[in-house]
């Protein structure tokens, strides 16, 4: 209790003996409170820029999947486990396409850059007449 009224809470040692425990049970349960508010926050932006991604689960993540103090692991040995193998195969193939692509990107060529080029910037049909090698206008 000592080691995390001072190292958790950041209080003083006169301020830790000071306080009574129903008191610092309150200051210890608001800063865990505060402590799954910014992991609430980084997870949903982490679940919007995987479930947005070009390799997004076709089921989506959630952002509870990236909250390891959530209450819903408490009975868990590790945050992982809350997590179905097979989404963390998922997991491991979207991050070995990100790493490919910061790969290719580096080097200036390879197939997942020439795919996302090709799908991103689609080629006119060519014919003859120049007036038909524009696109048409909506």
């Amino acid at each position: 209790m000592w080691a995390q009224g001072r190292y958790d809470l950041g209080l003083s040692e006169d301020e830790f003996w000071r306080l009574t425990p129903k008191q610092f049970h309150l200051l210890y349960d608001r800063h865990r409170e505060a402590m799954l508010h910014r992991e609430m926050t980084a997870a949903f932006t982490t679940a919007a820029v995987i479930n947005s991604s070009m390799c997004a689960p076709k089921d989506g993540v959630g952002a509870i999947e990236f909250m390891p103090n959530h209450p819903s692991f408490t009975n868990r040995e590790s945050p992982t486990q809350a997590i179905s193998e097979e989404k963390q195969v998922a997991h491991a193939d979207y991050m070995a396409k990100v790493l490919q692509l910061a790969a290719e990107l580096k080097q200036g060529h390879g197939p997942l850059l020439t795919k996302i080029k090709e799908e991103s910037c689609p080629t006119p049909q060519t014919s003859s007449s120049p007036a038909s090698m524009r696109y048409s206008q909506p």
